[in-house]
Order: structure tokens, then sequence, then C-alpha cells
């Protein structure tokens, strides 16, 4: 006999990151980063040039999470 399957629920996040978009000094493609939180030199996948990118504030990032909940207050209310 067949086992019937019940519907999954839908599985919600247990914590975001937040991208940055850094654009390439060479050839202006924008370049995303996962919160970069020291200085960093990143190599652009479009043209191949070298450059330094700003970090990003840490305590700007322990604010969004601290806000949203780590993601749990983004989640649209009809899927909790």
């Amino acid at each position: 006999m067949a086992e019937t399957k019940k519907p999954l629920s839908p599985v919600t996040p247990k914590g975001f990151e937040l991208v940055f978009f850094y654009e390439c000094p060479g050839c202006k493609k924008e370049l995303p980063l996962v919160a970069p939180t020291q200085p960093a030199m990143v190599k652009c996948g479009s043209c191949g040039m070298k450059f330094p990118v700003a970090p990003v504030e840490k305590r700007a990032l322990q604010f969004f999470r601290l806000m949203t909940q780590n993601g749990q207050a983004a989640i649209e209310s009809e899927y909790l």
C-alpha cells in the first residue's frame, strides 16, 4: 500500500546576510559581496581588475539582525 505524504510546511530562515554591491572602477560592473567587515582587496570577475573595498560597520549588521529578529520579522505573516 502506498504511503500518503503530508504536504510540507514552508521552512523559515534561520538567519540572513546582507549583500553589498561595489562598483568596479575599471569596467563599472557591480560586484556583490556579503557584508565585508574587514578592508579587503577584491578582483572583478568581469575585467580582472583588483581594487580595495571599504568595510561595513559590524554594529550596523548587528542592528539589522536585531531589528529583524535574525530574519524572522521579514517573513510573510501567513507563513508563520
